[in-house]
């Protein structure tokens, strides 16, 4: 991939992960991730991730993803172990919604 002026260009290195016996991964010292963020158009834009990890792959992995605008509001969705917020705000929300419309019909 070429790299435009315009790219947002993350890479990101000295991993310490440690794995479940307390070990880093073979290789862990020498990964390095390289997240790529570029304008394609008014409305989209190109999220490009590559993983040099020599410990886990053989080679780079790569992906690319296509982010299309929205005027909805975005929630982070990705961490959601234990995390109940996310439930409880939309559970309010649709017991408010119920109530007002409740309200309206009488």
């Amino acid at each position: 991939m070429v790299q435009d002026v315009d790219d947002l260009v993350f890479d990101v290195s000295a991993f310490l992960h440690r794995g479940p016996l307390g070990s880093a991964s073979p290789g862990t010292e020498r990964k390095v991730n390289t997240e790529r963020l570029t304008r394609i158009s008014d409305n989209q834009i190109q999220y490009h991730f590559t993983s040099d990890d020599p410990g886990t792959f053989t080679t780079p992995y790569t992906r690319e993803i296509l982010l299309d605008f929205t005027p909805d509001k975005i929630y982070e969705y990705a961490c959601h172990e234990g995390n109940y917020g996310m439930y409880n705000i939309l559970s309010a929300h649709r017991t408010e919604e119920r109530m007002a419309s409740e309200a309206a019909e009488q």
